[in-house]
């Protein structure tokens, strides 16, 4: 599959904030079923005061163009299908749909949108693409 257009920008973002990139893509392999899905990245980082990991699944999506609704309703059912994957398979993981400002500005646009990502508990990274710095993360 293609990596979105905003792929390297997130993943440039990711090791400007001391995130290590592991995995791109991160195949999470569910044998018994003869299924496997590839999420597009997986990032790790050291805590700073104490001696922990912290490992994040990312998948990137830059809702740039078309229809917003249809965009986001490919988004949700992989991140739906992502987070079941890394649960069953006991992952110590969380997962977030990376977007640009402006996707995630786009994303506002829409109460639909802010409705299904509360009631679907979407987390979100945020970058600023042109500085390809971490704006935020959305829990």
């Amino acid at each position: 599959m293609a990596k979105d257009q905003i792929h390297y920008a997130i993943v440039k973002a990711l090791e400007n904030a001391g995130w290590n990139v592991v995995a791109d893509p991160l195949t999470i392999d569910l044998t018994e079923d003869d299924t496997f899905f590839d999420v597009d990245l997986a990032a790790e980082k050291k805590a700073q005061l104490i001696d922990v990991q912290r490992i994040v699944a990312i998948e990137v999506k830059s809702f740039s163009g078309g229809s917003i609704i249809n965009a986001f309703h490919e988004a949700l059912g992989q991140f739906l299908n992502y987070q079941a994957a890394i649960e069953e398979q006991g992952l110590n993981m969380e997962l977030f749909l990376a977007v640009s400002k402006e996707g995630w500005e786009r994303l506002n646009e829409y109460k639909f949108i802010q409705r299904r990502s509360l009631q679907y508990q979407l987390q979100f990274l945020v970058v600023d693409i042109a500085s390809k710095k971490i704006d935020k993360w959305i829990k």
